[in-house]
């Protein structure tokens, strides 16, 4: 009879006052740890030679690598070709149901799944001893950031088939911490069980980031404040440099716990024992020199499954330096995507650190640091940099800046020293030119726009098919030079910045080209209720003042002509189910297909999103390029959205809760599919016709998919991933109360309603 210890489903006990989880691994000596990742990878490529496992013998294949032998040191890694995650669809999509580049298919004991390209989601695959090793290398996490077995820590991460929510869990308990798990907070009774289960047990330690502003907004509704009531500790990121944040992953299906930061110098210390981490300069497909910024390449060690020089398209940066708190192993910082970088004379570098350089001189700081950085035109090419100055010798201190660039990126830069008010500012107070990149916006959190990022679309994927609808398939530059028209011909009718634009109709493709002209205009887009009354369409038409109304015949033509009557609009109107003149298509035929060329404050407002107004009139709230773009990034990581994505828009647009996963779906590069409201059978036909990976599709009409168990609706064959919902919008939700005149409004001059972009689910 088996025997229990304290060990089998935890880790052995440590005395609580040692500083290190594993002090052999995490001290060892530099010689030492770089022998001992040279033995794991000669036994990686061993396995990999006499299983085989196809796709990596393919690249040792191209390296000229034939035995294990032929790794002498980890310095021959850069010999062998990089793997990227296409390549892991495509041999999935080649080789059903796990693809040709896996070990060990026989000791399976957990997968987690992603999407994939032909509807069938990717799997990440874990045995035994590789949950032990994530577990372990989570322990050495935890123990660094002060946290110590019998503490308790809360999270929301979602679950099932998601593996990061069950990983995270496993770590956390395997550490010995008690786990308080809640539900993701989809509707306001699942965020209240979380938060009254917080509020009796007050955890130690919270995980909880992503979905904090949706648990804020419903404990503001209970009356409690989540810290000072309800005694939930806030979540603390250590680890922030000077090159912003520490590394702590490699994503679950690589190294979801590769790295943590110590708190003591900036940076994530690399778990090296387990993973040969490098900063790889894409153009020679070898490292780059300490501290500066590369693809992060992840090769994996010691695992059942493992990955060989798996590249992740993101940016590391990986310092050399010894950290003060004693530990030996290699700190990084991650960069976001790598694409986005600067290039110069073999260099890669973000925006803000070139700012960071100019701060050092100190004339160009006052009153504020103005400058703007052109883009090279090739990689060797120097640096132009323009920057304002008040008071001072314009070549002295034009010398000063080239010197700090060059002291602090390695780069030869040409500085050009402007008056004070040369550079042109955006609209909006306190953003002024240095969020600026050329002529196009850099800082990927704070100076990217909607606009921007079709652009980059065009350019990244000129043959991906970008949205769908009926018989309309387009590609991004299709869908980008539609875009144009419509901007262009917007423009030629008097739409100008700030101007904003209704939509009332229902879903479909030219919703979303509305929204990306107006966004290459600098105004903002509205797309209304078109379930709403005559009233409450005539509310809206008062309270947001368009310069231009798309609207629709279909179904709903009576209700907007009643609206229109009720409310005289000096507005363009425009019927975008019509043919012919003064139609929508007549409208974009008329427009250049060239970029309208207007320079867009990204912290404008871009999307403007009605309240339901369930006691009252509806409240407009108003969403920034920046607002979206970081809802997006969050959306896409909690999806785990990609360029494979293929999403059916068949919840309403109107509501944020289809529209956030709509917009997720296009800032990664998917395929956006419209039908124009809820239909089971041609939401069916749908996912099976286009391959859909994921839908808005709420209780009832999930019911009605089922209802018959030989499938006369859902076809066995039909593989999708329907995320169903909570009810956020029932068939009660088309009517209001009626219209009153106490609403926050719209307009500028009457205040307006704000929107949390983070209504998210973990």
């Amino acid at each position: 009879m088996p025997e229990y210890s304290d060990t089998i489903l935890g880790s052995a006990p440590r005395d609580p006052d040692q500083q290190f989880w594993d002090p052999e691994m995490q001290t060892m000596d530099r010689e030492l740890l770089r022998e001992l990742q040279a033995e794991r990878l000669r036994t990686m490529v061993g396995r990999i030679i006499d299983r085989p496992v196809p796709l990596f013998k393919r690249k040792l294949d191209e390296a000229g690598i034939g035995n294990a032998a032929d790794i002498e040191d980890v310095d021959d890694l850069d010999a062998i070709p990089l793997t990227v995650k296409q390549e892991l669809r495509d041999s999935e999509a080649e080789h059903p149901p796990f693809g040709d580049y896996r070990f060990d298919v026989t000791n399976v004991v957990r997968l987690g799944t992603s999407t994939g390209t032909t509807g069938t989601p990717t799997v990440s695959l874990f045995t035994r001893h590789d949950i032990w090793l994530e577990y372990e290398s989570a322990a050495r996490n935890y123990w660094r950031n002060g946290w110590r077995p019998g503490m308790t820590v809360t999270h929301a991460h979602p679950a099932y088939l998601y593996g990061g929510g069950a990983m995270l869990s496993g770590c956390l308990e395997y550490f010995g911490m008690c786990n308080i798990w809640v539900a993701p907070p989809d509707t306001d009774e699942i965020a209240e069980q979380g938060i009254r289960m917080w509020e009796r047990l007050k955890p130690d330690v919270s995980f909880v980031a992503f979905s904090l502003g949706r648990f804020q907004e419903v404990a503001a509704k209970m009356g409690l404040d989540l810290q000072t009531d309800v005694g939930l500790p806030g979540y603390d990121l250590r680890g922030m440099g000077d090159k912003g944040m520490p590394l702590m992953t490699a994503g679950l299906e690589c190294y979801a716990n590769s790295s943590g930061p110590c708190g003591v110098d900036p940076g994530g210390h690399l778990h090296e024992d387990w993973a040969i981490i490098q900063a790889i300069n894409p153009r020679t497909g070898r490292e780059v020199p300490d501290g500066e910024w590369g693809d992060l390449v992840v090769t994996t060690l010691d695992r059942d499954n493992g990955m060989l020089r798996y590249d992740l398209e993101e940016a590391v940066a990986i310092v050399h330096e010894p950290c003060s708190c004693g530990e030996t192993t290699y700190r990084a910082f991650w960069g976001g995507r790598f694409k986005d970088f600067i290039a110069c004379q073999d260099k890669h570098f973000q925006v803000n650190e070139v700012e960071r350089a100019l701060r050092r001189v100190e004339e160009v700081k006052t009153p504020s640091l103005e400058y703007v950085v052109v883009r090279p035109a090739h990689h060797d090419a120097p640096l132009l940099v323009r920057v304002e100055l008040a008071e001072g010798d314009r070549e002295t201190v034009a010398a000063r800046c080239v010197a700090a660039i060059r002291d602090a990126l390695g780069v030869e830069a040409t500085v050009e020293i402007l008056e004070r008010d040369s550079l042109e500012r955006s609209g909006v107070q306190g953003h002024t030119a240095r969020r600026r990149v050329g002529d196009h916006a850099m800082d990927l959190i704070h100076s990217l726009t909607l606009g921007d990022l079709l652009a980059e679309h065009r350019r990244s994927y000129p043959q991906r098919t970008a949205l769908v609808c009926g018989e309309t398939r387009a590609t991004f530059p299709e869908m980008d030079d539609r875009v144009n028209q419509l901007a262009n011909a917007l423009r030629a009718q008097g739409v100008d910045q700030g101007d904003r634009v209704l939509w009332l109709g229902q879903n479909c493709h030219r919703l979303l080209e509305g929204l990306l002209a107006t966004a290459k205009l600098g105004g903002a887009f509205c797309p209304a209720n078109w379930r709403q009354s005559a009233a409450e369409m005539a509310f809206i038409l008062e309270d947001l003042d368009p310069a231009v109304v798309i609207w629709q015949e279909a179904e709903i033509g009576e209700t907007v002509g009643a609206a229109r009557a009720l409310h005289e609009s000096g507005a363009l109107w425009i019927q975008h189910d019509a043919v012919g003149e003064g139609s929508y298509e007549a409208l974009v035929a008329d427009g250049s297909r060239d970029d309208p060329g207007v320079s867009v404050d990204p912290a404008s407002s871009v999307l403007v999103m009605y309240t339901a107004a369930f006691t009252g009139t509806p409240n407009g709230a108003q969403l920034s390029h920046t607002a979206l773009l970081v809802q997006d990034l969050v959306m896409g990581m909690m999806q785990e959205i990609g360029s494979d994505y293929v999403y059916l828009n068949s919840g309403p647009l109107f509501h944020v809760a289809t529209f956030m996963t709509t917009m997720a779906t296009f800032h990664f590069g998917g395929t956006n599919v419209f039908t124009p409201r809820v239909d089971a059978e041609e939401i069916c036909r749908l996912i099976e016709s286009e391959r859909c990976t994921g839908a808005f599709v709420v209780g009832p009409t999930i019911s009605e998919i089922l209802r018959d168990q030989q499938g006369s609706l859902l076809r066995p064959h039909v593989a999708a991933d329907v995320r169903g919902r909570t009810p956020l919008e029932r068939d009660d939700h088309r009517r209001h109360e009626p219209v009153g005149h106490e609403a926050r409004r719209v307009r500028p001059d009457r205040g307006h309603g704000d929107a949390d972009p983070q209504r998210l689910g973990w």
